[in-house]
């Protein structure tokens, strides 16, 4: 830069200026200077360049949120711009979360990495599943070939002039626009432009016959230049939906320890800030805001685009593997501590004091004492109560292969298979005639590129189904009862416990492969009787449907596809879930439904998915559509269940109940309750999940004088009739809400 006064550079993630001002603090000055000089951009918005997939909608949030507020507060910069050049899908949640965020752009080149289809546009408005549109670029860098490629776009760019004509060329909205964006310097990791890429763009800035010209500038400033024209023009195209990247599937699966420590440790930590929450309310407890920003930006670290999706290198998940320890010491010591103080100030003679943290009262199943038990009342939403009212025991009944619940009847063959899955509440079959459900699939997964990071449809058709059985017992537990399993497979163990219950036809498959086999995909099939031609997926604060057939080049790309806690599939008045607690990968095609539960890729991690993998799925046919359900309760119930700690004390000095929220429509989820990032009052974050127009009223039993609207920055926008403790809601479907309660 001293060098070539021309030169501007971008830096997009918050986490590399913080290690940099810690570890270089000199360098980080001249940095600073840079930025005033207006030579330097930090763009970017998130803390860094996240997984858009596999986070969950909250540490999105939380993504830009910390992302925007280092650079706000450290360089006075008001992020405008996404900035994802190298992510492997971004998610329909998206548009809102960073409108709301005060993010305005979004920026990738990936797709076009597609293998199979080219996005019809290069600028466009992205509209996501809540109908809210954000604009919306891509890089085009690539050579000039005589025509523009279908695919291979790069954030890898040259300033040679063939790549400059290239970028130009492949650029679709030139009716839009007459400039197009190249993103240039050395290597993928990040190591900058070279004096070679600079001296080429002083030739090119002068003009070359017959080619456009070259410019170094801020990506912000052309992207205002651009959003000015598109404000002008009726014809600016838009795009519904995801932006799914046709490529890149295996990501959904492969470093299964890394996902499930992501997975549980979001939860743990929204749970971590409720209960301090409650002990600030209760007792007048220092909300704990340092350990849990340093462990959220631990969490988020982890999100970063090649560390989640498992095509890092062996060292990084070494790493992640000591940070997420650290990360759960501080979660666990938070919420052990405040459970306790809750226990030791209510009277022991009243039994147990039940956990609830999720944002529905009810019943439902807890450990105490190593068993697995159901409260016999409804526990409050995101609070507690006292109670000794437990059911313990089950009439679920295992005679040779058959299990026997008030709601099903299940039928093994003779390696243990599910040949029959009755629903005796619905009167019908679940599993189409025939077939076995909860197949075990193992593919041979050799990608032809990428081993870490691809699966392939030439991998997802043959496959071997694992039968072999080296024994099986009939084990209790509380009010479950089931069928431990044990298969070898090569040099592998997969050990299953499915648990039935009653007034449920729910099924648990609690699982623990100890894996040592290598390039193999392992996936769980269940072959079900229903009819319909588009599957409901959960993404982040919200679902999306996608189609289960493969009609066009579009539909087929789409044969393996991301989703969080549940996947759907319904018919007119009746259908499966498939529930699960840690996994990704998912396929619904021509009425099989399928989750991937590991692979064993050997580049550029050759112990990726070794030793011991846990995960639970459930099966849950239903009566009704997905509307019609409580699936989404019950996936959150799966991903964290209530828990229960013995009541310690002398008197009652705490009450023996407690809700410091709730809410009166099931199809409104709360997900978050903290602090105010200022320290000024409990945020609130709550989600409409059915795509249904609601009018809902929240009821705070915490402290409350104000209620105020707020964007996702926490910055206040309306306030909000508060009338004994209640509020008036109305959320759009699939909106996100944000509030802020001021004591």
């Amino acid at each position: 830069m001293r060098r070539y006064p021309e030169y501007k550079f971008m830096s997009s993630q918050a986490l590399l200026y913080k290690n940099l001002k810690e570890e270089a603090p000199e360098i980080y000055d001249e940095v600073k200077e840079r930025i005033r000089e207006g030579r330097w951009e930090c763009e970017g918005a998130m803390w860094v360049e996240a997984d858009c997939n596999l986070s969950s909608g909250e540490s999105l949030v939380r993504q830009v949120l910390y992302g925007k507020n280092y650079f706000k507060q450290e360089f006075g910069v008001e992020n405008r711009v996404l900035w994802l050049p190298d992510v492997f899908g971004y998610s329909a949640a998206l548009p809102q979360i960073l409108r709301k965020s005060g993010v305005d752009w979004f920026v990738t080149s990936k797709i076009s990495w597609n293998d199979t289809n080219r996005m019809p546009h290069d600028t466009f408005r992205w509209r996501g599943i809540d109908g809210t549109e954000i604009n919306t670029q891509f890089i085009t860098a690539q050579d000039d070939k005589g025509e523009p490629t279908r695919t291979g776009c790069t954030y890898v760019g040259s300033t040679r002039s063939t790549q400059v004509q290239g970028t130009y060329k492949r650029y679709s909205e030139k009716q839009i626009g007459d400039e197009a964006i190249l993103t240039f310097g050395y290597g993928d990791g990040g190591g900058g432009p070279t004096a070679r890429h600079l001296e080429m763009a002083r030739r090119g800035a002068k003009g070359i016959p017959g080619g456009p010209n070259f410019k170094i500038d801020f990506a912000g400033d052309y992207l205002k230049r651009l959003e000015k024209k598109m404000e002008t023009r009726p014809d600016v195209p838009t795009w519904q939906g995801e932006l799914y990247l046709e490529f890149h599937r295996g990501t959904y699966t492969t470093m299964a320890r890394n996902k499930r420590n992501n997975r549980q440790c979001e939860f743990l930590y929204q749970n971590a800030e409720l209960l301090s929450t409650v002990a600030g309310a209760l007792w007048g407890e220092k909300f704990p805001a340092q350990a849990l920003h340093r462990g959220w930006e631990m969490i988020l670290t982890n999100q970063f685009h090649d560390i989640i999706p498992g095509s890092s290198i062996k060292e990084v998940y070494d790493q992640s593997d000591i940070d997420y320890a650290e990360i759960r010491r501080i979660g666990e010591e938070i919420v052990a501590k405040t459970q306790q103080k809750v226990a030791n100030g209510i009277d022991k003679r009243h039994g147990y004091v039940v956990f609830n943290p999720h944002s529905f009262d009810t019943a439902g199943l807890v450990k105490i004492e190593g068993k697995t038990v159901r409260t016999a009342q409804p526990i409050p939403s995101k609070g507690y109560l006292t109670t000794n009212g437990f059911v313990d025991t089950n009439h679920v009944s295992v005679e040779g292969n058959v299990v026997d619940t008030d709601c099903l009847r299940v039928v093994f063959d003779d390696h243990w298979q599910m040949v029959s899955i009755y629903d005796k509440t619905a009167g019908r079959e679940v599993l189409k005639k025939g077939a076995i459900g909860n197949e075990l699939r193992v593919h041979a997964d050799y990608p032809h590129v990428y081993d870490a990071w691809e699966w392939q449809p030439y991998s997802a058709e043959q496959y071997k189904t694992i039968t072999a059985v080296s024994s099986v017992e009939i084990v209790e537990d509380g009010v479950r009862k089931g069928v431990r399993i044990v298969r070898p497979h090569m040099h592998s163990t997969i050990t299953q416990t499915i648990w039935f219950y009653d007034g449920t036809t729910r099924i648990d498959f609690e699982t623990v492969a100890n894996w040592h086999d290598r390039h193999q995909m392992l996936k769980v099939a269940f072959p079900v009787d229903v009819n319909s031609d588009k599957a409901t997926y959960e993404i982040q604060f919200g679902t999306v449907e996608r189609p289960t057939h493969k009609n066009t080049s579009w539909d087929a790309a789409k044969f393996e596809v991301c989703a969080h806690k549940y996947a759907d599939f319904s018919e007119g008045g009746y259908g499966v879930t498939l529930m699960n607690d840690c996994k990704y990968g998912h396929d619904i095609h021509d009425g099989v439904m399928q989750l991937s539960l590991l692979r064993s890729p050997t580049n550029p991690n050759p112990e990726a998915d070794q030793g011991v993998i846990p995960v639970t799925y459930a099966l849950l046919p239903h009566q009704g559509t997905l509307a019609e359900t409580d699936v989404p309760m019950q996936a959150y119930y799966l991903n964290q269940s209530m828990t229960a700690v013995a009541a310690a004390g002398e008197a009652d000095t705490l009450p023996t109940a407690y809700c410091p929220m709730s809410l009166d429509k099931d199809n409104v989820i709360c997900e978050t309750v903290k602090q105010a990032e200022d320290g000024e009052g409990t945020v609130l974050r709550l989600y409409e999940c059915r795509n249904r127009r609601t009018k809902a009223t929240l009821s705070l039993g915490l402290p409350a004088k104000q209620v105020f609207v707020c964007d996702m920055m926490e910055r206040e926008q309306a306030e909000l009739p508060l009338v004994n403790g209640r509020v008036a809601l109305t959320l759009g479907g699939f909106e996100i809400l944000t509030l802020k309660v001021k004591a």
